[in-house]
């Protein structure tokens, strides 16, 4: 009978439906309760919610930082409000905005919703990462291997970023997905290979235009997307992965250009604020006036553009912005970080310090309905997160070491690739995307000391841990499965 059981359970629940049946048992009480759990506005929900014909209601106005506002309400009226942010985002809200319109109310907004909307296709990227990584093999090893991308990816730390207005729940599944369908093609689990790989450049595209900070990101990938112009069974497509790589590039690019001067100057002066001057053991006002800044905005020292409180020199007035934003960009930024590397130094480990903070502890994770004490953070689900911020060196110096020894060990199987001749380059693809993660692991802290010091570090460093988490739970797989130094993709029937 035990025998029976066991079989009928290999036969219908295979590792990724567990995985998938899983998340939905963990995350789904967690978002759609009667009181929903998600992050808090921090300050920046306005960016979003306006433009897309969305806005507070009086009661939760004061709820910014402290809890989360399950309804907005939706304009019934012209919306005068221009486009402030060109985001892949703003088309995830409107759908979100239009199922709620179909299934609850035409003037009330659950941010539910927007959680359906990025929990369904999440659903999906789990089990499809999960397929990658087991090779379709039903054994005990790879239902281990399934658990451990719910334990990974389904952590509480990632999923709250779903019931909000951040931009960062859409690229974490574009991110995942990407990383998904590159694995799929090259362990060739699908036999349609030209649509695994348009989904995998469609994403990344998708990733690219989510958020203004993923622009640079765009390099990441093009590394990454080399994998598929040195496969052996793409060469006659390589025209079209080369335009695909354009078209990320482009992406990027635009991204780039379409950040506004206000949230430009925001950046420079928090980066100023924040960084520059924050860490400066000797004194900071003649080290600023030595590059051309008056000393007196040394006051700025720990202070944010939009303070909470008073503020010593107001961010937003025409006088800062004459004598410091105007004055300053990011060539200036890193000219200056040449000359005071070690202060650099100093705030790149900070970073690291920060970086399995994915949890922002400025606001909090609970409805005021619920009856939870302002600020109050979810502990449900986040034993991963606690465990790697334990564990995980506080050095940056750390990650440069930890790139060269991926680079290394992951060397073995690409050269394998080569050596055999094998099609899809397993090896190669799985190099190529270490490589690239490791590149957004030690770029992202460069790119965010540069352009907004430590301010909001732990919402600005989440992809780099999203980064780090990949390499982690691919190297640990492939070593569970014995594909660590070669691959082989045969199915197990």
């Amino acid at each position: 009978m035990k025998i029976k059981v066991e079989t009928k359970f290999l036969r219908f629940i295979t590792p990724s439906m567990l995985a998938v049946i899983l998340t939905i048992l963990i995350v789904g009480p967690l978002l759609f309760s009667n009181s929903p759990h998600g992050y808090a506005d921090n300050g920046d929900f306005w960016r979003v919610i306006y433009q897309n014909g969305l806005y507070p209601s009086r009661k939760g106005v004061g709820d910014t930082y402290q809890y989360v506002l399950q309804h907005y309400n939706i304009m019934q009226y012209f919306n005068e409000h221009p486009t402030v942010i060109h985001s892949s985002q703003n088309g995830l809200v409107k759908i979100a905005i239009w199922i709620n319109e179909f299934f609850y109310s035409k003037t009330v907004f659950d941010i539910r919703f927007m959680g359906v909307v990025y929990f369904v296709p999440f659903c999906g990227t789990i089990y499809f990462l999960t397929e990658a990584l087991t090779l379709g093999k039903r054994n005990f090893t790879n239902y281990l291997i399934a658990l451990l991308v719910v334990f990974v990816f389904a952590d509480s730390s990632f999923t709250l970023y779903m019931n909000s207005l951040f931009a960062e729940a859409g690229g974490y599944i574009f991110m995942l997905l990407a990383a998904a369908m590159l694995l799929l093609w090259s362990r060739r689990r699908y036999k349609k290979n030209w649509l695994l790989i348009l989904t995998y450049f469609i994403c990344v595209i998708l990733f690219v235009f989510n958020k203004q900070q993923n622009a640079p990101l765009a390099l990441s990938f093009l590394v990454i997307s080399m994998s598929l112009l040195l496969a052996q069974g793409l060469k006659k497509y390589r025209i079209y992965i080369l335009s695909g790589m354009l078209a990320i590039l482009v992406t990027g690019i635009i991204t780039f250009l379409l950040i506004p001067k206000e949230f430009n100057d925001i950046n420079m002066y928090q980066s100023f604020a924040n960084g520059v001057v924050l860490y400066n053991d000797a004194d900071p006002g003649k080290q600023i006036e030595k590059e051309g800044i008056n000393g007196q905005f040394s006051l700025t020292r720990g202070g944010a553009y939009n303070p909470k409180n008073y503020s010593d020199i107001m961010p937003p007035e025409k006088y800062t912005e004459k004598h410091l934003t105007n004055k300053i960009n990011t060539f200036w930024i890193v000219k200056y970080y040449v000359k005071h590397f070690t202060q650099f130094k100093r705030l790149l480990d900070l970073a690291a310090e920060d970086l399995m903070a994915t949890q922002p502890q400025a606001v909090g994770d609970y409805t005021r309905q619920s009856g939870a004490k302002p600020y109050k953070q979810v502990k449900y689900f986040t034993g991963f997160r606690i465990l790697m911020r334990a564990l995980f060196p506080q050095k940056f110096s750390f990650l440069i070491l930890l790139t060269f020894t991926l680079a290394f060990v992951n060397s073995v199987a690409m050269y394998d690739d080569f050596k055999n001749k094998k099609v899809n380059n397993p090896g190669t693809t799985r190099w190529f995307m270490v490589m690239g993660m490791m590149s957004m692991a030690i770029g992202i802290p460069i790119i965010s000391i540069i352009g907004d010091g430590d301010a909001d570090l732990a919402k600005h460093l989440f992809y780099a841990d999203v980064a780090i988490d990949l390499i982690l739970v691919i190297t640990i797989s492939d070593t569970l499965n014995h594909q660590l130094w070669h691959f082989n993709t045969q199915k197990e029937e």
